[in-house]
């Protein structure tokens, strides 16, 4: 079982009722008889090195960056006078239904969130309807989010810096 899923001694102690480390040592036991009785898988990450930095954990693991975004998608002029007040867009000036969506680098959608009114801010339907997702997520965002590394401290998250008036950015922030 060790060698089909590689899971960790504290697993296959809860499953056999030993402890992590009689599993330990039994495997260190057991392991050249079984070497030499069938084949063994070679790990996937053998030849991996320590990562010391963000850059590297991406390069190896991009399932771990996500990027959210708000999308708005028109919909027919209401009938009812409250929902045409609710659902119009100033910023696409039509009546429309906004959507936040967290993809990861390949293109998957991890989360979607339920429709909203088009007069609701990308932020306002991100603290309503905020995806749970891992810690260990890096979460890319646009300016729109301003406010989420405040009220959401225990996540990885990432905002472009904004350009003061007068001032110039500089590469390390454009970047």
């Amino acid at each position: 079982m060790y060698y089909r899923m590689y899971t960790t001694y504290d697993m296959l102690g809860m499953i056999f009722d030993l402890n992590k480390l009689n599993v330990m040592c039994d495997i260190r036991y057991l392991e050249p008889a079984v070497k030499q009785s069938i084949p063994i898988p070679a790990k996937k990450y053998a030849d991996s090195k320590k990562i010391i930095n963000m850059v590297q954990l991406q390069e190896f693991f991009p399932e771990l960056i996500a990027i959210t975004d708000g999308t708005e998608q028109s919909i027919p002029r209401p009938k009812n006078k409250k929902k045409r007040k609710t659902h119009y867009s100033g910023k696409k000036k039509k009546h429309t239904v906004t959507n936040q969506i967290t993809v990861n680098l390949n293109g998957e959608i991890i989360h979607k969130s339920t429709h909203s009114p088009g007069s609701h801010h990308d932020y306002k339907i991100y603290k309503s309807k905020y995806p749970v997702l891992s810690d260990q997520l890096l979460n890319f965002y646009d300016l729109g989010y301003l406010g989420v590394q405040k009220d959401f401290p225990k996540q990885i998250s990432i905002l472009p810096y904004k350009k003061k008036k007068g001032k110039v950015l500089t590469d390390s922030q454009k970047e």
